[in-house]
């Protein structure tokens, strides 16, 4: 089989090995309903809005090299429940109904982890982790000492170690440690300190000049517009918006659906927002840092700057790992700058 592309593509057979690119076999009818793949498990039934059920497929033989089974799974069968209620989601592990439970509320979870009844596995996600978008064109977030002070204030390991209940780790730059490319020296760029980000606004001309815990500047509040989801948010929404405030900051926190925070963010209405994107490769950055999608995009940041571009524009084509690697470290210091 020959792939020709108009351009180089060093992450293709990357792309390849995701769930999303399986390929599916030219005798399959009706895929949406009735998936065909080439994994451990055959499907068997998928009730909507109730469950999927797998089963085990005997002929499976070739798993990757990492695996202590090269054969058929172990397990006969496994189903997939649609719970959405978190409360019923743990209720369901307790009553001995579900046997793994997937990322359940932390300060709920936390009390069954702790009696020594059920375990936890955890892993570093590689690709993008959950992180505040920072709106590089609308006031105040526009000015870089503004987005730096944010930053600054914000006790990242306190807000997830409490809001988390320690089941999550803190994130330090716009890739995860167990990405590929990931640059430790831009994850070091910032530590707490809530006095350099009241020096940072002082000197960039935001004081509390009436004395309400707020500062001003030319008879404007600093004021950040926050658009949250609650069902992903919730844990940590109040607590952030608190260190901010701490800092002089006035936080509107204004609670919607994904489909409106993506709305309310594409418009660029937003000075920050939670994103995060799991990927394999690093190349996520290209999708939500580019300003080639600022406009109908993902790239709710939308911070324009030609040399984060060219670093991103020429990763993406970028055949040697090394030099590839070496673009998407100059990437992460000029967003975390």
């Amino acid at each position: 089989v020959t792939v020709t592309f108009a351009a180089p593509k060093p992450r293709f057979l990357e792309d390849l090995s995701q769930p999303w690119l399986g390929i599916p076999s030219p005798a399959a009818e009706d895929l949406a309903q009735n998936p065909v793949g080439s994994g451990p498990f055959v499907f068997v039934e998928w009730a909507l809005q109730d469950h999927i059920t797998l089963a085990r497929n005997p002929d499976y033989a070739w798993a990757p090299d990492f695996a202590t089974n090269d054969g058929a799974t172990l397990l006969d069968e496994v189903t997939f429940r649609v719970l959405p209620d978190q409360a019923a989601r743990l209720s369901a592990l307790e009553a001995g109904e579900a046997q793994v439970v997937e990322d359940p509320a932390a300060q709920e979870a936390s009390p069954l982890i702790a009696d020594g009844t059920f375990n936890v596995a955890t892993f570093t996600a590689p690709g993008m982790p959950s992180h505040m978008m920072l709106n590089a064109e609308l006031a105040p977030t526009d000015d870089l000492a503004v987005r730096q002070a944010m930053i600054y204030a914000v006790n990242q390991e306190e807000l997830v170690g409490v809001a988390f209940a320690g089941l999550q780790s803190a994130s330090h730059n716009v890739l995860s440690p167990s990405t590929f490319g990931y640059n430790p020296d831009a994850a070091a760029l910032y530590q707490p300190d809530l006095a350099q980000a009241q020096a940072l606004l002082e000197e960039a001309g935001w004081v509390d000049s009436d004395g309400d815990g707020i500062r001003e500047k030319d008879g404007e509040k600093l004021h950040i517009a926050y658009p949250a989801i609650p069902a992903y948010e919730s844990a940590f929404m109040e607590l952030l918006a608190a260190y901010l405030t701490e800092a002089g900051f006035e936080v509107e926190i204004m609670t919607m659906d994904d489909a409106g925070v993506f709305e309310f963010a594409g418009a660029g209405n937003h000075n920050m927002v939670n994103m995060g994107w799991t990927s394999s490769d690093p190349g996520v950055l290209n999708i939500v840092y580019n300003s080639a999608n600022i406009d109908g995009g993902s790239a709710f940041a939308r911070f324009r700057s030609d040399d984060l571009d060219n670093a991103l524009n020429a990763a993406a084509s970028e055949l040697d790992r090394d030099a590839r690697a070496d673009l998407y470290a100059q990437a992460q210091q000029i967003i975390m700058e």
